[in-house]
């Protein structure tokens, strides 16, 4: 989905491409047809955040029109740089992966659905697991949520995921992952301690929205920037003890898993070794403290 806030007379729009050959003429190009929109009285690009800022009149027609205009230009862009330029690095693919178009604003509105998804597949799952439970459905075996636990719970696993898809739309991706899983092994006890965080999480990106609202204005006036953050500017997390005990946990965890596979020959106590060995608890603690916070 498409990153974008609409409030306060405007639209903040994210723009795909602008990383590689062509981000350039892609950004006047699209300035330029937003500006001839009817009911555009001005815009202006972020190119540190991606997003287009649209003034907009009251009359002006749906931002959904503007987005699928935008859309389309991309595409033509997308296609003119693939046929233009040679080798691998002028791909559509390529110049998506760019480090501007992962970019996630609290107004956003795919933030606050991702998260309410979340919710809802967490406490669906919570009561696929009970009602498992109670009518003693049969349970398959326990591999099925010991992989995405491991990649929910280790940092190092979840970065890998982030950089291809961004910070948010891994969290999603994850927790309807894990909650699928959870519900299939019957795990209430899990599903509920992850209800309960995507409850802060949630309440988090309502927090976040109001303040949005709030301050936009003076983000709108300061909104012109026409130059993106290299590489050097990215944020580098910096691995402490949480990071080294998840590493070694993992480890171990993996490790255990493989001797008892190897051992018994059987799936269901490698799953357990591996689950065991899952830092659930420091995942969980960081991120209700973060969101609360927040």
């Amino acid at each position: 989905m498409r990153r974008s806030w609409v409030g306060n007379g405007r639209a903040w729009i994210e723009l795909r491409g602008l990383d590689g050959p062509g981000g350039d003429d892609l950004a006047s190009g699209v300035l330029a047809a937003v500006r001839r929109a009817p009911g555009v009285r001005g815009a202006v690009l972020n190119r540190a955040v991606s997003r287009l800022v649209v003034e907009l009149d009251s009359d002006a027609a749906p931002v959904s029109e503007l987005v699928a205009g935008i859309e389309h230009l991309e595409r033509q862009f997308a296609a003119r740089e693939t046929e233009g330029v040679a080798g691998p690095a002028g791909s559509p693919a390529d110049r998506r992966q760019g480090v501007n178009s992962l970019v996630d604003l609290p107004g956003d509105g795919v933030v606050m659905a991702g998260r309410a998804l979340a919710l809802g597949a967490d406490g669906l799952g919570l009561a696929f697991a009970l009602a498992g439970r109670v009518l003693r459905w049969p349970r398959p075996t326990r591999a099925v949520a010991a992989p995405v636990a491991l990649i929910d719970a280790q940092p190092r696993a979840r970065r890998a995921l982030e950089r291809r898809l961004g910070v948010d739309a891994t969290d999603v991706v994850v927790a309807l992952a894990n909650a699928a899983a959870q519900a299939l092994a019957q795990s209430p006890g899990s599903l509920a301690v992850d209800l309960l965080v995507r409850g802060l999480s949630l309440a988090e990106a309502l927090a976040g929205r109001r303040a949005w609202r709030r301050h936009e204005p003076e983000l709108f006036r300061q909104a012109l920037c026409a130059q993106a953050f290299g590489g050097s500017r990215q944020h580098r997390v910096v691995a402490g003890p949480g990071e080294r005990y998840s590493d070694a946990a993992a480890a171990a965890g993996l490790l255990g898993a493989a001797t008892l596979g190897l051992v018994t020959g059987r799936a269901e106590p490698a799953a357990d070794a591996l689950l065991v060995a899952v830092p659930r608890a420091l995942r969980t603690a960081r991120e209700s403290f973060a969101a609360t916070l927040a």
